[in-house]
């Protein structure tokens, strides 16, 4: 039995499997950069998943300064540029600090409803006028229920 998700405008097509079974409450995911070239600018993504499956309550960290929060969207919207395989979700939420980055978060349509899976984050530094990093992401789902 197949089942349809519709997110924003894409429809997310999940098989049968168990490993790609629509969320039911708010599971919690947490991705880590695994390419790390200046540790400096090693970030990690945490947030919620809601029924749908849209990233809720996304927080972009510095993993460099413990705790600091360097953005932070209460619901992510589908963004262009994704491909056959992955959702590019706009990420980008309030920030501190006077440059505003532009955060992207390239998930699987698929994203399995436990264990880990790859992503992608894209950072645009100063609204694209400093550079742009493109991170892979090591993502895992880590538990359901509240905040």
């Amino acid at each position: 039995m197949k089942q349809f998700i519709f997110v924003g405008f894409y429809a997310l097509l999940l098989a049968g499997s168990a490993a790609a079974q629509p969320f039911l409450g708010q599971p919690k995911f947490r991705c880590n950069q695994v390419n790390l070239a200046r540790l400096e600018d090693y970030q990690s993504v945490t947030g919620f998943f809601d029924a749908l499956g849209v990233p809720t309550q996304v927080r972009v960290f510095s993993t460099y300064v413990p705790n600091q929060v360097l953005s932070y969207r209460e619901r992510a919207t589908v963004a262009a540029g994704g491909t056959t395989d992955y959702v590019t979700w706009d990420i980008t939420g309030r920030q501190t600090g006077t440059a505003v980055n532009y955060y992207f978060l390239l998930l699987p349509k698929a994203v399995p409803s436990t264990g880990t899976f790859e992503g992608e984050l894209n950072t645009y530094f100063d609204r694209g006028q400093a550079g742009f990093s493109q991170n892979t992401m090591r993502c895992e789902i880590q538990a359901r229920g509240g905040v």
